[in-house]
Protein backbone atom coordinates (compact mmCIF):
# COMPACT_ATOMS: atom_id res chain seq x y z
CA UNK A 1 0.00 0.00 0.00
CA UNK A 2 1.34 3.42 -0.97
CA UNK A 3 0.32 6.17 1.37
CA UNK A 4 1.11 9.70 2.40
CA UNK A 5 -0.50 12.34 4.59
CA UNK A 6 -1.26 10.41 7.75
CA UNK A 7 -1.54 13.43 10.06
CA UNK A 8 -4.99 13.79 11.57
CA UNK A 9 -6.55 17.25 11.46
CA UNK A 10 -7.35 19.01 14.74
CA UNK A 11 -10.98 19.75 15.57
CA UNK A 12 -11.39 23.52 16.05
CA UNK A 13 -15.21 23.57 15.98
CA UNK A 14 -17.01 24.97 19.02
CA UNK A 15 -20.77 24.78 19.53
CA UNK A 16 -22.39 27.89 18.11
CA UNK A 17 -19.23 29.15 16.40
CA UNK A 18 -19.06 29.88 12.62
CA UNK A 19 -16.53 27.08 12.21
CA UNK A 20 -19.12 24.64 13.50
CA UNK A 21 -21.56 25.75 10.80
CA UNK A 22 -19.97 25.05 7.38
CA UNK A 23 -22.93 26.64 5.62
CA UNK A 24 -22.59 29.96 7.44
CA UNK A 25 -21.69 32.98 5.32
CA UNK A 26 -17.94 33.51 5.17
CA UNK A 27 -17.21 30.30 7.06
CA UNK A 28 -14.48 27.99 5.79
CA UNK A 29 -15.50 24.38 6.52
CA UNK A 30 -11.90 23.18 6.65
CA UNK A 31 -10.24 22.75 10.04
CA UNK A 32 -7.14 24.83 10.68
CA UNK A 33 -3.64 23.42 10.58
CA UNK A 34 -1.05 24.00 13.29
CA UNK A 35 -0.02 27.21 11.52
CA UNK A 36 -3.57 28.58 11.54
CA UNK A 37 -4.08 28.15 7.78
CA UNK A 38 -6.92 26.07 6.40
CA UNK A 39 -5.83 22.46 6.04
CA UNK A 40 -5.99 20.82 2.59
CA UNK A 41 -9.32 19.26 1.70
CA UNK A 42 -9.55 15.48 1.38
CA UNK A 43 -11.25 13.68 -1.51
CA UNK A 44 -11.97 10.00 -2.06
CA UNK A 45 -12.18 8.77 -5.65
CA UNK A 46 -13.45 5.27 -6.38
CA UNK A 47 -12.45 3.61 -9.64
CA UNK A 48 -9.31 5.75 -9.48
CA UNK A 49 -7.12 3.31 -11.40
CA UNK A 50 -8.24 4.28 -14.90
CA UNK A 51 -10.43 6.44 -17.11
CA UNK A 52 -12.60 9.14 -15.60
CA UNK A 53 -11.64 8.21 -12.04
CA UNK A 54 -7.94 8.62 -12.75
CA UNK A 55 -8.51 11.94 -14.56
CA UNK A 56 -10.56 13.32 -11.65
CA UNK A 57 -8.02 12.12 -9.09
CA UNK A 58 -5.15 13.80 -10.95
CA UNK A 59 -7.10 17.04 -11.27
CA UNK A 60 -7.87 17.09 -7.54
CA UNK A 61 -4.25 16.29 -6.63
CA UNK A 62 -3.08 19.08 -8.94
CA UNK A 63 -5.41 21.49 -7.15
CA UNK A 64 -3.82 20.68 -3.79
CA UNK A 65 -6.32 18.18 -2.39
CA UNK A 66 -5.36 15.14 -0.35
CA UNK A 67 -6.66 12.31 -2.55
CA UNK A 68 -7.56 8.78 -1.44
CA UNK A 69 -7.42 6.40 -4.41
CA UNK A 70 -9.71 3.38 -4.27
CA UNK A 71 -10.12 0.57 -6.81
CA UNK A 72 -9.73 -3.16 -7.32
CA UNK A 73 -6.25 -3.17 -8.86
CA UNK A 74 -3.38 -2.07 -6.60
CA UNK A 75 -0.94 -1.63 -9.49
CA UNK A 76 -3.34 0.70 -11.31
CA UNK A 77 -3.80 2.80 -8.16
CA UNK A 78 -0.03 3.06 -7.74
CA UNK A 79 0.25 4.25 -11.34
CA UNK A 80 -2.32 6.98 -10.67
CA UNK A 81 -0.33 8.02 -7.59
CA UNK A 82 2.84 8.08 -9.67
CA UNK A 83 1.20 10.27 -12.31
CA UNK A 84 0.06 12.66 -9.58
CA UNK A 85 3.71 13.35 -8.75
CA UNK A 86 5.87 13.20 -5.69
CA UNK A 87 4.45 16.46 -4.34
CA UNK A 88 0.88 15.12 -4.28
CA UNK A 89 -0.61 13.74 -1.07
CA UNK A 90 -2.18 10.42 -2.08
CA UNK A 91 -3.32 7.34 -0.20
CA UNK A 92 -3.91 4.10 -2.14
CA UNK A 93 -6.52 1.75 -0.68
CA UNK A 94 -7.29 -1.31 -2.85
CA UNK A 95 -11.03 -1.89 -2.43
CA UNK A 96 -13.81 -4.03 -3.84
CA UNK A 97 -16.79 -1.70 -3.58
CA UNK A 98 -19.22 -4.65 -3.73
CA UNK A 99 -17.88 -5.98 -0.40
CA UNK A 100 -19.42 -4.20 2.64
CA UNK A 101 -16.47 -5.12 4.87
CA UNK A 102 -13.98 -3.76 2.34
CA UNK A 103 -15.92 -0.49 2.06
CA UNK A 104 -15.99 -0.16 5.86
CA UNK A 105 -12.21 -0.67 5.91
CA UNK A 106 -11.85 1.97 3.18
CA UNK A 107 -13.57 4.66 5.21
CA UNK A 108 -11.66 3.64 8.33
CA UNK A 109 -8.49 4.24 6.30
CA UNK A 110 -9.76 7.66 5.20
CA UNK A 111 -10.56 8.66 8.78
CA UNK A 112 -7.31 7.31 10.23
CA UNK A 113 -5.07 8.53 7.40
CA UNK A 114 -6.58 11.94 6.63
CA UNK A 115 -8.71 12.87 9.62
CA UNK A 116 -11.82 13.79 7.61
CA UNK A 117 -13.53 13.55 4.21
CA UNK A 118 -14.69 16.59 2.24
CA UNK A 119 -15.56 14.98 -1.11
CA UNK A 120 -16.54 11.54 -2.41
CA UNK A 121 -16.45 11.02 -6.17
CA UNK A 122 -18.58 7.87 -6.40
CA UNK A 123 -17.27 6.65 -9.72
CA UNK A 124 -16.55 2.89 -9.75
CA UNK A 125 -18.70 1.10 -12.32
CA UNK A 126 -19.02 -1.73 -14.84
CA UNK A 127 -20.76 -1.88 -18.22
CA UNK A 128 -21.25 -5.61 -18.61
CA UNK A 129 -21.08 -7.72 -21.77
CA UNK A 130 -22.60 -6.48 -25.00
CA UNK A 131 -25.02 -9.34 -25.62
CA UNK A 132 -28.70 -9.50 -26.62
CA UNK A 133 -31.17 -9.22 -23.76
CA UNK A 134 -32.24 -12.87 -24.07
CA UNK A 135 -28.62 -14.04 -23.73
CA UNK A 136 -27.75 -12.00 -20.64
CA UNK A 137 -27.32 -14.35 -17.69
CA UNK A 138 -28.51 -13.51 -14.21
CA UNK A 139 -24.91 -13.65 -12.99
CA UNK A 140 -23.91 -11.02 -15.58
CA UNK A 141 -26.87 -8.86 -14.60
CA UNK A 142 -26.00 -9.17 -10.91
CA UNK A 143 -22.33 -8.32 -11.49
CA UNK A 144 -23.30 -4.95 -12.98
CA UNK A 145 -25.92 -4.25 -10.29
CA UNK A 146 -23.42 -5.11 -7.55
CA UNK A 147 -20.86 -2.58 -8.77
CA UNK A 148 -23.01 0.23 -10.13
CA UNK A 149 -25.79 0.24 -7.53
CA UNK A 150 -24.76 -1.70 -4.44
CA UNK A 151 -21.21 -0.34 -4.60
CA UNK A 152 -22.42 3.23 -5.08
CA UNK A 153 -24.80 2.86 -2.13
CA UNK A 154 -22.16 1.37 0.18
CA UNK A 155 -19.65 4.14 -0.60
CA UNK A 156 -22.28 6.87 -0.24
CA UNK A 157 -23.36 5.42 3.08
CA UNK A 158 -19.78 5.27 4.33
CA UNK A 159 -19.17 8.88 3.27
CA UNK A 160 -22.45 9.99 4.86
CA UNK A 161 -21.54 8.43 8.19
CA UNK A 162 -18.10 10.02 8.24
CA UNK A 163 -19.26 13.45 7.04
CA UNK A 164 -22.07 13.54 9.57
CA UNK A 165 -19.82 12.67 12.52
CA UNK A 166 -16.73 14.74 11.69
CA UNK A 167 -16.18 18.27 13.00
CA UNK A 168 -16.73 20.54 11.21
CA UNK A 169 -19.41 18.26 9.83
CA UNK A 170 -20.57 18.04 6.23
CA UNK A 171 -19.11 17.45 2.80
CA UNK A 172 -20.09 16.70 -0.78
CA UNK A 173 -20.89 13.49 -2.65
CA UNK A 174 -20.74 13.43 -6.46
CA UNK A 175 -22.19 10.34 -8.12
CA UNK A 176 -21.03 9.44 -11.61
CA UNK A 177 -24.25 8.66 -13.48
CA UNK A 178 -24.52 8.35 -17.24
CA UNK A 179 -26.30 9.75 -20.24
CA UNK A 180 -27.70 6.19 -20.48
CA UNK A 181 -30.08 7.15 -17.67
CA UNK A 182 -31.75 9.43 -20.23
CA UNK A 183 -30.90 7.98 -23.66
CA UNK A 184 -29.82 4.31 -23.49
CA UNK A 185 -28.18 2.39 -26.31
CA UNK A 186 -29.12 -1.15 -27.39
CA UNK A 187 -27.67 -4.08 -25.49
CA UNK A 188 -27.16 -2.15 -22.23
CA UNK A 189 -30.14 -3.09 -20.07
CA UNK A 190 -28.17 -3.82 -16.89
CA UNK A 191 -26.02 -0.70 -17.18
CA UNK A 192 -28.98 1.50 -18.10
CA UNK A 193 -31.17 0.21 -15.27
CA UNK A 194 -28.46 0.78 -12.68
CA UNK A 195 -27.75 4.31 -13.90
CA UNK A 196 -31.46 5.15 -13.54
CA UNK A 197 -31.16 3.82 -9.99
CA UNK A 198 -28.11 6.00 -9.33
CA UNK A 199 -30.23 9.06 -10.18
CA UNK A 200 -32.72 8.01 -7.49
CA UNK A 201 -29.85 7.43 -5.07
CA UNK A 202 -28.56 10.94 -5.77
CA UNK A 203 -31.92 12.59 -5.16
CA UNK A 204 -32.49 10.71 -1.89
CA UNK A 205 -28.99 11.47 -0.63
CA UNK A 206 -29.40 15.17 -1.40
CA UNK A 207 -32.56 15.26 0.72
CA UNK A 208 -31.25 13.14 3.58
CA UNK A 209 -27.99 15.09 3.75
CA UNK A 210 -29.47 18.57 4.11
CA UNK A 211 -29.74 18.55 7.92
CA UNK A 212 -26.07 17.56 8.17
CA UNK A 213 -24.54 19.94 5.58
CA UNK A 214 -23.96 17.07 3.15
CA UNK A 215 -24.61 18.01 -0.47
CA UNK A 216 -25.06 15.40 -3.19
CA UNK A 217 -25.04 15.89 -6.95
CA UNK A 218 -24.58 13.82 -10.09
CA UNK A 219 -22.82 14.14 -13.42
CA UNK A 220 -24.17 12.26 -16.45
CA UNK A 221 -21.39 11.89 -19.00
CA UNK A 222 -21.89 10.71 -22.57
CA UNK A 223 -19.11 8.98 -24.49
CA UNK A 224 -15.77 9.60 -22.77
CA UNK A 225 -12.47 9.10 -24.62
CA UNK A 226 -10.75 6.52 -22.42
CA UNK A 227 -8.60 3.54 -23.30
CA UNK A 228 -11.58 1.23 -22.80
CA UNK A 229 -13.88 3.07 -25.20
CA UNK A 230 -11.39 3.94 -27.95
CA UNK A 231 -12.96 1.48 -30.38
CA UNK A 232 -16.30 3.26 -30.07
CA UNK A 233 -14.87 6.26 -31.87
CA UNK A 234 -14.69 4.01 -34.95
CA UNK A 235 -18.27 2.78 -34.66
CA UNK A 236 -17.73 -0.35 -32.55
CA UNK A 237 -20.34 -0.70 -29.78
CA UNK A 238 -19.42 -1.90 -26.26
CA UNK A 239 -18.90 -5.65 -26.12
CA UNK A 240 -18.05 -6.13 -29.83
CA UNK A 241 -14.38 -6.92 -30.15
CA UNK A 242 -13.38 -5.78 -33.61
CA UNK A 243 -14.61 -3.22 -36.13
CA UNK A 244 -16.26 -4.75 -39.15
CA UNK A 245 -16.81 -8.15 -37.52
CA UNK A 246 -20.28 -9.64 -37.58
CA UNK A 247 -21.44 -10.02 -33.99
CA UNK A 248 -22.49 -13.50 -32.91
CA UNK A 249 -26.10 -12.42 -32.50
CA UNK A 250 -26.40 -11.35 -36.15
CA UNK A 251 -25.81 -7.59 -36.14
CA UNK A 252 -24.88 -6.04 -39.46
CA UNK A 253 -21.24 -5.41 -40.21
CA UNK A 254 -20.11 -1.99 -39.16
CA UNK A 255 -17.12 -0.12 -40.47
CA UNK A 256 -15.62 3.26 -39.68
CA UNK A 257 -18.24 5.03 -41.81
CA UNK A 258 -21.25 3.17 -40.39
CA UNK A 259 -21.81 4.16 -36.75
CA UNK A 260 -23.40 1.59 -34.50
CA UNK A 261 -27.17 1.93 -34.15
CA UNK A 262 -28.10 3.82 -31.02
CA UNK A 263 -24.74 5.52 -30.51
CA UNK A 264 -25.25 9.27 -30.24
CA UNK A 265 -23.54 11.30 -32.99
CA UNK A 266 -20.55 13.52 -32.41
CA UNK A 267 -21.89 16.77 -31.03
CA UNK A 268 -25.13 17.64 -29.32
CA UNK A 269 -24.49 15.70 -26.11
CA UNK A 270 -26.55 16.73 -23.10
CA UNK A 271 -24.81 16.07 -19.77
CA UNK A 272 -27.36 16.55 -16.98
CA UNK A 273 -26.61 17.50 -13.41
CA UNK A 274 -28.86 16.55 -10.53
CA UNK A 275 -28.81 18.08 -7.08
CA UNK A 276 -31.00 18.83 -4.09
CA UNK A 277 -33.71 16.44 -5.18
CA UNK A 278 -34.49 17.87 -8.59
CA UNK A 279 -33.10 17.96 -12.12
CA UNK A 280 -30.85 20.94 -12.62
CA UNK A 281 -30.15 22.81 -15.85
CA UNK A 282 -29.26 20.85 -18.97
CA UNK A 283 -25.91 21.87 -20.41
CA UNK A 284 -24.89 21.20 -23.98
CA UNK A 285 -21.36 20.02 -24.66
CA UNK A 286 -19.98 19.05 -28.01
CA UNK A 287 -18.19 15.70 -28.17
CA UNK A 288 -15.70 15.34 -30.98
CA UNK A 289 -14.18 12.12 -32.22
CA UNK A 290 -10.42 12.39 -32.12
CA UNK A 291 -9.74 10.09 -35.08
CA UNK A 292 -8.01 7.59 -32.85
CA UNK A 293 -6.97 4.27 -34.30
CA UNK A 294 -9.48 1.48 -33.85
CA UNK A 295 -8.47 -1.10 -31.30
CA UNK A 296 -9.96 -4.08 -29.57
CA UNK A 297 -12.86 -3.34 -27.24
CA UNK A 298 -12.98 -5.68 -24.21
CA UNK A 299 -15.96 -7.95 -23.81
CA UNK A 300 -16.75 -6.24 -20.52
CA UNK A 301 -15.92 -2.61 -19.87
CA UNK A 302 -14.74 -2.43 -16.27
CA UNK A 303 -14.56 1.18 -15.16
CA UNK A 304 -13.41 0.39 -11.65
Amino acid sequence: MTQENHDSHPDPARPGSPAARPGAAGADPRPESATGAAAPRTALVTGAGSGIGRAVALALAGAGWNVVLAGRRPEALRETARLAGDAAATLCVPTDVTDPAAVTALFDAVRDGCGRLDLLFNNAGAFGPGVPLEDLTFAQWRDVVDVNLHGAFLCAQGAFRLMRSQRPRGGRIINNGSLSAHTPRPGSIAYTATKHAVTGLTKSLSLDGRPYDIACGQIDIGNAATEMTAAMTRGVPPGQRHPGRRARHGRRRRGPHRPAHGLPPAGGQHPVRHGHGHEDAVHRARVRNQGRESQECPEELELS
